[in-house]
């Protein structure tokens, strides 16, 4: 029997093609089967922070599967004592971001998985912490600092009273109480008075209480009265009471380097 040539040749091509296609797949299938190494789950983070409203960013980037290299699947959870804490994160994006303005001590974990669902965790602790509210207030266009006194404004009512927090993790997150001679006068920071609460009296007392999500109350002291606004004309007061004493100071020392007192010559007798 003669056996063609071609044949043999095409035959021979065919069955390497089919070896190189089978055995890299050989290879992967028996790889996979035999990954049961876990990857390795990096991410830093220090340890004292001040509470901010700005998210704090997680970076999971430097982890890694020892074995193969491949991509990883990132799970981020968080827990601030026994409660969860809310994060934000994509399965398939190494980074993470969490809300850091309430203070507290947070867990952060971090589980990777590789492409044969080997897994592995690495935990971390970080402490937010606590800054005390700070306060700007102000009643129509008058700013109202520690210890101001407030006068009856010129301009007809109605008035707006305000708090704002300033620092950054208690903007939007505190709650306010007004006190009028010690007893409570207006809930909330925000309002609008339409009639001046001095009344029949020569000053009231205010107190102005606020509080933050995480506790932390701060205070603030002012008066109504039935003079000016003490605040406001305190600087200029004090400014002209200066240059008026140094205008008469310079005006008495010219005076005395003017007023020439005639010297006595002796008669002199040839």
């Amino acid at each position: 029997m003669r056996i063609c040539y071609h044949t043999i040749r095409t035959f021979t091509v065919l069955s390497a093609l089919a070896i190189s296609i089978l055995m890299p797949i050989g290879a992967l299938a028996e790889q996979t089967e035999d990954d049961t190494t876990p990857p390795i789950p990096i991410f830093e983070l220090n340890y004292d922070q001040k509470e901010q409203s700005a998210p704090l960013v997680l970076d999971g980037s430097m982890s890694y599967d020892p074995d193969t290299y491949e991509p990883l699947r990132y799970v981020w959870t968080a827990m601030r004592g026994p409660t969860d804490a809310p994060i934000t994160y994509d399965e398939n994006d190494s980074s993470a971001t969490m809300n850091i303005n309430v203070a507290g001590t947070y867990k952060i974990r971090l589980t990777v998985y590789d492409t044969s669902m080997n897994s592995a965790t690495l935990e971390r602790e970080i402490r937010i912490i606590d800054t005390e509210p700070v306060i700007s207030a102000s009643i129509g266009d008058f700013t109202i600092g520690e210890n101001s006194r407030i006068g009856i404004p010129e301009d007809e009512g109605p008035w707006m009273i305000m708090a704002l927090a300033t620092n950054s993790g208690d903007e939007g997150g505190i709650s306010c109480n007004w006190y009028l001679d010690q007893n409570i006068w207006l809930e909330g920071c925000v309002h609008t008075i339409q009639e001046w609460p001095l009344g029949e009296y020569e000053h009231r007392d205010v107190i102005l209480e606020v509080m933050d999500d995480d506790g932390s109350q701060k205070t603030l002291k002012f008066q109504f009265r039935k003079d000016d606004n003490s605040s406001d004309r305190t600087f200029l007061y004090l400014s002209l009471s200066i240059i008026s004493l140094f205008f008469v100071t310079f005006l008495y020392r010219r005076r005395r380097t003017n007023f020439n007192i005639p010297k006595w010559k002796p008669n002199t007798v040839e």
